[in-house]
C-alpha cells in the first residue's frame, strides 16, 4: 500500500494492523499526526515500513520488534521521542534504518551491531549522545552512515576504515574531537566525506588523497592545522571542497586549478598566505569561490575572469592590493561580490553596473577613491550594498532610487560624500545614511 506524497491528515489507522498479508506500507510525506499504532506489530509479513516526513509523535512502539521480515524501516523527519530501541538489533533482515530528523535521545545501542545486512544507517538530526560506535566498522555491507546533527562526542573510530563499500560518511555537526583517522583513506568507494562542525584537530591526513571517487570533501569549522596536503590533487572527481574556519597555513595550492570538476571551493577563515593562484582561472565549472578571512596578498588575478559560471566571489578580509578589476563587469553570472576589508585602491569600475544578477556587493574598508558610479543604479536585483570606510567623494547617484530591492545600504564611515540623499533610500531597512548628515533630495 503506497499513499506517500499526498496531503493526508489524521492518525495512522489502527486497523492497518489487521491487513495481515501486507508486505509494503508507504505513508511518508503526508501530514499524519498522533503516535505509531502498536497494531502494526501484527504485520509479520511486512518488508517495508515508511512513515517518514509526517508529524508523528511519541516513542517507537516495542511491538514493531515482531516484524521479523522487515528490511527497511523509515521513520525519518517526524517528532518521535524516546531512545533508539535496542530491540532493533533483532530485526536481522534490515538493510535500511532511517530514524533521522526526530527528537530521539540516548546513545546508539550496541545491539545494532547485530544488523549484519545493514546497508544504510540514518540517525541524523536527533539529540543522540555518547560516541560513534567502534563496532560500526564490523557492519561490512554499510554504504551510508549519516549521524550528523547530534551531540556525539569522542573520536572518529579508525575501524570505519574497514567499510569497503561505504560511499557516504556524514558525521558533521557533532562534538567529535581528536585527529581524522588516516584509515579513512582506505574507503575506496567513498563519494562524500562530511566532518565539518566538530572539534577535530591535527593535520588533514594525506591518505585522503587516495579517495579517488570523492566528489565532496567537507572538513570546515574544525581546528585543523598545517598546510593543505598535496595528495588531495589526486581527487580528480571532486566537485565541492570545504575547508573553511580552521587554522590551515601555507599557500593556496596551485594544483587546485587542475581539479577541473570543482564547482565550490571554500577556504575562508584560515591563515593562508601568498597570492591567489592564477591557475584557479582554469576552474570553468566553479560557481562559488571564497578565500576570505586569510592573509592573502597581491592583486586579484585577471585569470579569474574565465570563471564564466561563477555566482559568488568572496575574497574579503585579506591584504589584497591593486584595483577592483574592470573585467568583473563581464562575469554576468555573479550574484555576490565581497571584496571588503582589503587594501584595494583606485575607483569603483563603471562596468560593475553590467552585473544584472548581482544581489550583494561589498567593497567597504578599502582605500577606494573617486565617486560612486551611477551605473550601480542599474543593478535592479541588488539587495545589499556596502561601500563605507573608503575615501569616496561626490554625490550619491540619483539612479540609486531605482534600487527598490535594497535591504542594506551603508555608505558612510570615512567617505566624504556630498549633495543629497535620493528619494526612497532613507526607507532601506538597514542604512547608515544619517551618519552622512545629508539632506533628502
Amino acid at each position: 500500500m503506497y499513499l506517500w506524497g499526498n496531503q493526508l491528515t489524521g492518525a495512522v489507522p489502527t486497523w492497518l494492523g489487521n491487513l495481515s498479508d501486507l508486505e509494503r506500507l508507504g505513508l511518508s510525506r503526508n501530514q499524519l499526526t498522533g503516535t505509531i499504532p502498536t497494531s502494526l506489530g501484527n504485520l509479520t509479513n511486512l518488508q517495508l515500513l515508511t512513515l517518514g516526513d509526517n508529524e508523528l509523535t511519541g516513542a517507537i512502539p516495542s511491538e514493531l520488534q515482531n516484524l521479523n521480515s522487515l528490511e527497511e524501516l523509515r521513520l525519518w523527519d517526524n517528532q518521535l521521542t524516546g531512545t533508539v530501541p535496542s530491540w532493533l538489533g533483532n530485526l536481522s533482515d534490515l538493510t535500511q534504518l532511517n530514524l533521522g530528523g526526530n527528537e530521539l535521545t540516548g546513545s546508539i545501542p550496541t545491539q545494532l551491531q547485530n544488523l549484519s545486512e545493514l546497508e544504510e544507517l540514518y540517525l541524523y538530526g536527533n539529540n543522540l549522545t555518547g560516541t560513534v560506535p567502534t563496532w560500526l566498522g564490523n557492519l561490512a555491507n554499510l554504504e551510508t552512515i549519516h549521524l550528523a546533527d547530534n551531540q556525539l562526542t569522542g573520536q572518529i573510530p579508525p575501524s570505519l576504515g574497514n567499510l569497503a563499500h561505504l560511499t557516504r560518511l556524514r558525521l558533521q555537526k557533532n562534538q567529535l574531537n581528536g585527529a581524522i583517522p588516516s584509515q579513512l583513506g582506505n574507503l575506496s568507494e567513498l563519494e562524500r566525506l562530511e566532518l565539518h562542525g566538530n572539534q577535530l584537530t591535527g593535520p588533514i591526513p594525506s591518505q585522503l588523497g587516495s579517495l579517488y571517487g570523492l566528489t565532496l570533501l567537507s572538513l570546515g569549522d574544525n581546528e585543523l592545522t598545517g598546510p593543505i596536503p598535496s595528495q588531495l590533487q589526486n581527487l580528480r572527481n571532486l566537485k565541492e571542497l570545504y575547508l573553511w574556519d580552521n587554522q590551515l597555513t601555507g599557500a593556496v595550492p596551485t594544483w587546485l586549478g587542475n581539479l577541473s570538476d570543482l564547482e565550490r571551493l571554500v577556504l575562508s577563515s584560515n591563515q593562508l598566505t601568498g597570492t591567489i593562484p592564477t591557475s584557479l582561472g582554469n576552474l570553468t565549472n566553479l560557481t562559488y569561490l571564497t578565500l576570505g578571512g586569510n592573509e592573502l596578498t597581491g592583486a586579484i588575478p585577471s585569470q579569474l575572469q574565465n570563471l564564466n559560471n561563477l555566482e559568488e566571489l568572496r575574497l574579503w578580509g585579506n591584504q589584497l592590493t591593486g584595483t577592483v578589476p574592470t573585467w568583473l563587469g563581464s562575469m554576468t553570472s555573479l550574484q555576490v561580490v565581497h571584496l571588503h576589508s582589503n587594501e584595494l585602491t583606485g575607483t569603483i569600475p563603471n562596468q560593475l553596473g553590467n552585473l544584472s544578477n548581482l544581489q550583494s556587493l561589498a567593497l567597504s574598508r578599502n582605500q577606494l577613491t573617486g565617486s560612486i558610479p551611477s551605473s550601480l543604479g542599474n543593478l535592479s536585483n541588488l539587495e545589499r550594498l556596502w561601500l563605507y570606510d573608503n575615501q569616496l567623494t561626490g554625490q550619491i547617484p540619483a539612479s540609486f532610487s531605482n534600487l527598490t530591492n535594497l535591504t542594506v545600504l551603508e555608505l558612510a564611515g570615512s567617505n566624504q560624500l556630498s549633495g543629497c540623499v535620493p528619494a526612497g533610500l532613507i526607507d532601506v531597512a538597514e542604512n547608515d545614511l544619517a551618519d552622512l548628515g545629508l539632506p533628502g533630495c
